[in-house]
């Protein structure tokens, strides 16, 4: 009985070229959007930059104030 690594060596030895090589950059991709992940958006930088999710809502729904720009066009 061969061992689980052997087995996948041979499939991947298998597997086309092209196939090889998009499944590397998928993988690298991924690894890559994860690490990113990681710095960018897993915890915000500053312990009190914490809100209330009520607030965050209500900012997003409600609607925008008219812009200057419509009255400088008259």
């Amino acid at each position: 009985m061969r061992s689980l690594l052997a087995a996948y060596r041979d499939r991947w030895k298998r597997l086309s070229p092209l196939t090889r090589d998009v499944t590397f950059v998928l993988v690298l991709k991924v690894t890559g959007l994860c690490i990113l992940w990681s710095l960018f958006f897993s915890a915000p930088l500053a312990h009190r930059m914490s809100l209330v999710p009520d607030r965050v809502a209500e900012r997003l729904v409600s609607p925008s104030p008219p812009s200057e720009e419509a009255d400088a066009r008259r």
